[in-house]
């Protein structure tokens, strides 16, 4: 018995089948079901509550994402029925080469090609209220792969990678999981699941394989290939894996190849400190030391400072707006795009395509008109744009903020524009004149805020001075158009509280 928890271990019963279906009876009221739908391809679920569902369920209730391309009932599948033969101590399913045996006492499962072991389990499955784990066997000089968009890797042999996605676009993240995995050893499992998951491939125990999802069922299907040579094996899985997902989109030409995408808009370099070092060994020995090179940064919002190494495209300094690019900052070629690209040649890398400035936090218009509190004012334009747009009406030129209480100047919806105010602010915190154009662009907002009055005694005293005083540096003069003047709003607006 597991301490996380329990393991179907105490035997386990043919219970029916029919065609190319077989039912088993586990332990403690829980069901297995195997379906065997064409060569070397079979699905393997294992349920608490008797129920086995056809798709997996999405992580949003209204969405019908799918992860097969056809039911299992579908005609594309060739659905072959299995030789049974229920022995003493163990279970055997036949589909032509492929055999699965099964041990009647503690239900662990082996499928064969012919009399090669291609997979074992190590331990009986795991069921929880949580999760669900898998354990095989770990063959010698096994390769693992899959896993999805793993970034920096692609061989995860005694490694642990997740099936999350973390939204993590550096060395060590995930960008785009998928729950499939295959090896040499001449299988491939793809969980039939949306769940988050974690997949152990020698990490933890040195020979077993553990992959887990957050959920209290077991659903996976298995491909197993009869091919002995490495090229064919994977050729044959991914196949198998394709006829039941479907086909890829077939990639142009470069797309077959490496591709280099980064941002070369944003961060600073330096050959003797910052917060990410890079060693470079070329084509040296791998024990050779390399040249070291460090990178700040890496993150949209970075501010350059005087004195420092900026990236570029073809090192060359900017030629618009130069007035607010930082003081004492230049732009070596070693640390441009082009610097990068010569590296390729040097080193006779393979290269399909190349995205300088990705769009990823690139940081552009860093030296634009707000600088890094650009992309805050831009999200506040975006989001009463659309709240705009959902009311359904018109600006009126003779209009106000209280034609719009009910609708996009909500109280609600005003702080979250208030808040995205706070927040350029702070991007540009000791930026004397980028602060005078922030607060200069906030001015409508906190009219509308003491027009609509919002907030606590204090807080509408505090809009109406930080109003005030940004009116009497620009030099506003009127706030209504031949009617009222700053003076006047504001002491009326004083006298109201």
């Amino acid at each position: 018995m597991s301490t996380n928890g329990i393991h179907l271990s105490c035997g386990i019963a043919l219970a029916d089948h029919e065609q190319n279906i077989v039912y088993l009876t586990l332990p403690g009221d829980r069901k297995g079901k195997i379906t065997f739908l064409d060569d070397g391809i079979f699905r393997y679920q294992v349920v608490q509550n008797g129920s086995f569902e056809p798709y997996a369920s999405a992580r949003d209730p209204e969405h019908k994402a799918r992860i097969q391309q056809y039911p299992d009932t579908d005609e594309h599948y060739c659905k072959p029925s299995p030789m049974i033969e229920d022995q003493k101590d163990q279970l055997s399913l036949r589909v032509g080469e492929m055999e699965l045996r099964f041990d009647k006492k503690d239900g662990t499962m082996q499928v064969f090609m012919g009399s090669r072991i291609v997979l074992e389990e190590e331990r009986a499955l795991e069921l929880s209220e949580d999760h669900t784990t898998f354990f095989l066997r770990k063959q010698k000089e096994e390769k693992f792969f899959g896993g999805g968009t793993q970034n920096g890797r692609f061989v995860h042999t005694d490694r642990q990678i997740n099936i999350v996605n973390e939204s993590a676009w550096m060395d060590g993240g995930v960008a785009s999981p998928n729950p499939f995995y295959y090896t040499t050893a001449g299988y491939g499992i793809l969980r039939n699941t949306f769940s988050d998951g974690s997949y152990d491939f020698g990490c933890a125990e040195e020979s077993v394989v553990q992959t887990t999802h957050k959920e209290p069922h077991f659903d996976a299907y298995f491909f197993i290939s009869s091919q002995e040579d490495g090229r064919l094996v994977v050729q044959d899985l991914l196949r198998k894996y394709y006829q039941v997902t479907g086909n890829p989109l077939l990639l142009p030409e470069y797309g077959f190849y490496e591709g280099h995408l980064n941002c070369y808009n944003r961060d600073s370099w330096s050959e003797e400190s910052g917060s990410k070092e890079w060693n470079v060994k070329g084509i040296a020995n791998e024990n050779d030391p390399g040249v070291s090179l460090y990178e700040s940064g890496m993150a949209t919002g970075y501010r350059l400072e005087a004195g420092q190494h900026a990236e570029s495209l073809n090192g060359e300094m900017p030629c618009v707006a130069t007035e607010n690019f930082p003081e004492n900052v230049d732009t070596p070629y070693k640390f441009s795009a082009r610097a990068v690209l010569d590296q390729y040649i040097q080193y006779d890398m393979p290269l399909g395509y190349f995205l300088p400035n990705d769009g990823y936090g690139g940081g552009y218009g860093q030296n634009g008109y707000y600088k890094q509190a650009g992309k805050y004012i831009l999200q506040y334009i975006d989001l009463i744009h659309d709240e705009m747009e959902k009311a359904g009406g018109e600006l009126n030129i003779f209009g106000g903020p209280l034609d719009a209480k009910d609708t996009y100047l909500r109280e609600d919806l005003f702080r979250q524009y208030e808040a995205f105010f706070e927040q350029a602010l702070a991007a540009v915190d000791g930026d004397r004149d980028t602060t005078f154009r922030v607060k200069t662009a906030e001015m409508p907002l906190c009219y509308a805020g003491i027009v609509l009055e919002y907030g606590d005694r204090a807080e509408k005293l505090n809009r109406i001075e930080k109003f005030a005083e940004q009116a009497r540096k620009t030099g506003l003069v009127m706030v209504e158009e031949w009617k009222i003047t700053v003076d006047k709003f504001v002491t009326d607006a004083i006298a109201a509280l």
